[in-house]
Formats: C-alpha cells, structure tokens, sequence
C-alpha cells in the first residue's frame, strides 16, 4: 500500500462516515439532535488529530501542522475515543430512523475498532517503507494549497515543525520496541533507502517540499512574496534536513 493508496483509504472511510451522518433537518427527538451533534464532533476531531487527511480532503484549517505520533499523545487520543463512544452509547437509539441507527452502528463500531488498534498496534507502523509518516510528509505537500501568503506561511509553518514531529515519531518507535511491536529487519532497510532518497537533493529548492515555492512565487502579489524561498530553504536546510538525518541515523 502506497502512501498515496494509505492517504485515499483514509479520505474514503472519512467520507463514508460523513455521507452515512443524515444531512435532512432533524425531527422531533431530542437524541436525534445529539446524535448529528456527535457525528460532526466526531468529524472534525478526526480531521484536527490528521492534519495531512484534512488537507486531502480541502480543509486548511490546520494546515500549519502535523499529526502527534508521540506516546503521550496517543493516550490522550485513546481517552478522547473514549469519551465519544461514552457519549455514543448515552443515546438511546430507540425511535431513531433507519439511517440513523446504520449511522449509530457505524460510528460505534469505527470507535470500537480505533481504541482496539490503539491498544494493541500503536506504533507497529512507525517504521515501515509502504505506510510510514515520513511518506505521509510529501504526499500532503503536494496537494497543500499555494494560493495565497498565508498557504505560504501555513507551510513554512509545517517544514519549520518538522523537528518535532521526527522527535515524536521516534519516540514512538523506541516505546514499540520497548513493546516488541517492530517490523523486520528488510523494513527498516527499505526505509531507510528512501530517506536517502528524500535527502538526495543537491540544493534545498529542488527538494519536492518546496517545488510549489518556485511555481507560486509570480503569483504572490505582497511584498513578503520575495522572502519565501529564502525563509523556505533555511527552514529545509536547517530544520528538515537535520530532523531527517536524525531520523535516519536512529
């Protein structure tokens, strides 16, 4: 599975998620109201917690940031599944319509299913060449929006918070170990090579981050325009390329 094929699965199960929430004005049960209030709560806490998903999906609200893949965070996020299913299961599903009941099935069961990964293959994919994060970081650069200055700064923002992201992620794959929850060997290789890859570019413009720099830069149309390659590059140059070579060398 491709990190592109891995992104699109993603966006299909939130779509199908959001397409089962009924979009017709409520009736008079009170539960139905609470019910498409936790549908869109839900929505969005799971956009907030992928910030690459929601870029795919043209939400740019936080665009500025990456997913936390630290420990700490985790068990945050298992407590927040918690407390939907919690307010999920206070509803009582009597006198609901047939599509709101599929929709009650499906959103306990995704949540059902989320706590149980959580619980017993968190982290097993931090290293792994087919779905790693690292692959994850390109592929929403390249559908990141590059039409106006704050698009610019939103991105600067996310090469710029890199470091910590590789921080997190390889505190994650060290609680993994700690667990027995690793991949083999070949995984690692491979992972390796396309690290490699990525770090390959000569000069930092050239680098597949900040191509859309270069092609967006005539359409700026405010003076901070002519600053971005350069704030851009010492962001990739000392920032990415560093936070890269760190997770390489662990």
């Amino acid at each position: 599975m491709s990190a592109q094929t891995k992104r699109h699965a993603r966006y299909w199960r939130l779509t199908a998620i959001l397409l089962l929430f009924p979009a017709f004005p409520s009736v008079a049960w009170p539960q139905t109201n609470g019910l498409h209030k936790l549908f869109s709560d839900y929505y969005e806490f799971r956009l907030r917690e992928d910030p690459g998903t929601a870029t795919f999906v043209g939400r740019n609200d936080y665009n500025d940031r990456w997913d936390d893949p630290s420990p700490e965070h985790r068990r945050q996020f298992r407590e927040s599944l918690e407390q939907f299913l919690h307010r999920l299961q206070a509803i009582p599903n009597k006198g609901l319509s047939g599509q709101d009941r599929l929709s009650y099935r499906l959103l306990e069961w995704e949540l059902e299913h989320e706590i149980k990964n959580v619980d017993t293959i968190s982290g097993y994919f931090i290293v792994n060449q087919m779905v790693g994060g690292h692959l994850d970081v390109f592929s929403t650069v390249a559908v990141a929006p590059a039409n106006t200055v704050k698009d610019y700064e939103d991105q600067i923002s996310r090469l710029r918070a890199l470091p910590r992201w590789v921080d997190r992620t390889i505190a994650a794959a060290n609680l993994a170990i700690s667990l027995r929850k690793v991949q083999p060997r070949l995984v690692a290789q491979l992972m390796v090579g396309q690290l490699d890859v990525q770090m390959s570019s000569p000069e930092p413009l050239q680098s597949p981050l900040l191509s859309f720099f270069l092609l967006g830069i005539n359409c700026a149309t405010t003076s901070p325009a002519p600053t971005f390659p350069l704030r851009a590059t010492r962001s990739l140059s000392r920032r990415c390329q560093a936070a890269r070579k760190c997770m390489r060398s662990w």
